[in-house]
């Protein structure tokens, strides 16, 4: 049981986009997984993510670098978003 918890919840515009960023993001493995542990949830349109570790600055740098990959996917869900097709 780690000793230190931070929850990150990331609102979407939709629940649909919510679903592809926790499908994109949930993937990609933890670097040193004895050392932190993180969880992915959705709550309608709400990306939720918990971090436990004993270490805040393993908290710290995990919580970094799935920001940035939520940087990433939300612009990649924005510029492949169909409503703003001309079909």
């Amino acid at each position: 049981m780690f000793k230190h918890n931070v929850e990150v919840s990331v609102p979407f515009e939709t629940t649909e986009f919510a679903k592809v960023a926790y499908e994109a993001i949930r993937v990609e493995a933890e670097v040193k997984p004895k050392l932190i542990s993180t969880k992915f949830d959705l709550n309608e349109n709400n990306l939720i993510i918990t971090f436990s570790s004993n270490s805040l600055k393993m908290i710290r740098l995990s919580v970094n670098n799935r920001l940035e990959m939520l940087a990433l996917i939300s612009k990649t869900i924005h510029h492949f978003n169909p409503s703003k097709l001309d079909i």
